[in-house]
């Protein structure tokens, strides 16, 4: 909450010096109160996303998605949001079937 709250960008260690070779990412982090932690703005306002499509995933416990959508849509500037994934936490470690049919539906998978 106190991220949240002071809008943090808490640091990242050895962030890649480019995104450029992908064309496709997914991103990937828990929902906390509803919104991805504030190290994933970190990331994500480090790269210009122009042209490239981004599927954002998560685990939650209570609710879904969150925000997280709506977040990547204004962080990961010039992408386009595809298709996302939320796993319950409890139900992560039997999600592999759900995980690998959303792979294949997004092509990351053939």
């Amino acid at each position: 909450m106190r991220e949240q709250n002071g809008d943090a960008r808490p640091g990242i260690i050895g962030l890649p010096d480019s995104i450029g070779a992908y064309d496709t990412i997914a991103i990937g982090s828990p929902i906390w109160n509803v919104r991805v932690p504030r190290i994933m703005f970190t990331f994500a306002e480090h790269f210009d996303f122009s042209g490239k499509t981004v599927h954002p995933f998560t685990t939650y416990a209570v609710s879904g998605l969150g925000h997280a959508v709506e977040e990547y849509k204004v962080a990961c500037r010039g992408a386009t949001i595809g298709d996302a994934l939320a796993v319950r936490g409890e139900d992560a470690e039997n999600s592999r079937p759900d995980v690998v049919a959303w792979l294949h539906q997004i092509g990351l998978l053939v």
